[in-house]
């Protein structure tokens, strides 16, 4: 979404400042942990991570024993890295707080989670799924020294964490709590129904609203 374009700007982009936070850490400022799943129960190791997105490919290269002909050719396995610029969607886990001094619906952002492609040993594409989660309470710290893209003002500068916390971002539901711990798009009567589960996600953002509008008397 054009919305959320600050968070690629070329000099500080949030896909690099999570992935060098979890593998990495920044000094003084900690290293946050790397959760599972969105149940924050278990923790991922850096090996876990990096199995999921490194990978070894084969090669076709000039044999070093014939290099002059160009049509005699070994196959090699190589080392393929993995790109944290690749990761272009993450997903947010929010807790709707109802706040009793204020009378109004507060959201607080507990965890997030970058959006990988995920890929079979032949390369064919299986959909995207999380790579790992982290605690924004962790990763706060961190956010809070990192700069953004400040569209609104060229001489104020404006960090992650005040982007996080102003909602500067644009996005849609794709989960709300329910027993059988399921995304919109998994649930009967939404499954391979893309549109309808847009429509379910819009329908439990107007619910909130609603909720909250009906908290104050006119």
């Amino acid at each position: 979404m054009k919305q959320n374009k600050d968070i690629t700007w070329p000099r500080n982009p949030l896909n690099k400042v999570i992935w060098k936070a979890v593998t990495e850490g920044y000094p003084e400022l900690g290293q946050p942990k790397a959760y599972a799943s969105d149940s924050l129960a278990s923790t991922l190791s850096l090996s876990a991570i990096k199995s999921k997105v490194e990978d070894t490919v084969w090669v076709w290269v000039p044999n070093p024993n014939n290099p002059t002909d160009p049509n005699d050719l070994i196959q090699i396995q190589i080392f393929e890295p993995f790109d944290p610029g690749s990761i272009q969607k993450f997903r947010i886990m929010e807790d709707w707080i109802f706040d009793a001094q204020h009378s109004d619906l507060r959201p607080r952002i507990i965890a997030i989670a970058p959006i990988y492609q995920v890929r079979s040993q032949t390369g064919v594409d299986l959909g995207e799924a999380e790579l790992f989660w982290v605690k924004m309470d962790d990763l706060r710290p961190i956010l809070a020294q990192q700069e953004i893209f400040n569209k609104f003002n060229d001489a104020a500068r404006l960090s992650y964490d005040h982007w996080f916390e102003m909602r500067l971002f644009s996005s849609h539901i794709v989960k709300e709590s329910n027993v059988y711990d399921l995304d919109i798009a998994y649930l009967e009567g939404f499954r391979d129904n893309g549109v309808e589960a847009l429509l379910e996600a819009d329908k439990i953002k107007n619910d909130l609203y609603v909720m909250e509008h009906d908290l104050w008397e006119y």
